[in-house]
């Protein structure tokens, strides 16, 4: 309605991206927030979330990290997109965003802090064996990420007990 009512409101069409943003429909999410970037290039809230938008869709350096850069910090950028890297399950890509984050802004104590968190994660267990009928074989196993979307992303698969021949 609010649209019908003003088409160039920015503010409307940031909602409506947010929204689908938060629904999963990264597309139409990308769709209102360039417009209301068209409507009112300075808003600071759209421009994040389209740099989230980006990164949700695995558009991650050139496209993510150029809209964060336009209302962020570049270090603060690479930042968001570990973020995300880590929602998905991909925990090496989002350590390597960290490192970058950090040798942007070696201070950054938010990255230092996920950064360290990240490699704890991904050492503790890198390649879990698994025993199938006298092979073996490895499975890259991730640990459990949480953070802000009350979902779990990717679950450690359950090890089956080695089959042993009589």
């Amino acid at each position: 309605r609010l649209l019908l009512q003003n088409p160039q409101d920015a503010d409307a069409l940031h909602a409506l991206g947010y929204l689908s943003y938060q629904r999963g429909q990264m597309g139409i999410a990308e769709k209102y927030l360039r417009q209301a970037l068209a409507v009112n290039p300075n808003h600071t809230y759209a421009r994040v979330d389209l740099g989230m938008t980006l990164a949700q869709q695995e558009r991650y350096s050139a496209e993510a990290v150029e809209e964060f850069s336009k209302v962020l910090p570049k270090a603060e950028a690479y930042c968001k997109v570990a973020f995300v890297l880590k929602l998905q399950g991909k925990l090496r890509e989002a350590v390597r965003a960290y490192e970058q984050a950090l040798a942007i802004d070696p201070t950054m104590q938010r990255a230092r802090t996920e950064l360290a968190t990240l490699r704890t994660q991904v050492m503790i267990d890198p390649v879990t064996p698994t025993m199938n009928r006298g092979t073996v074989e490895t499975v890259e196993t991730v640990l459990p990420v949480r953070e802000g979307t009350g979902r779990q992303m990717q679950t450690r698969p359950v090890i089956p007990p080695p089959v042993i021949a009589d």
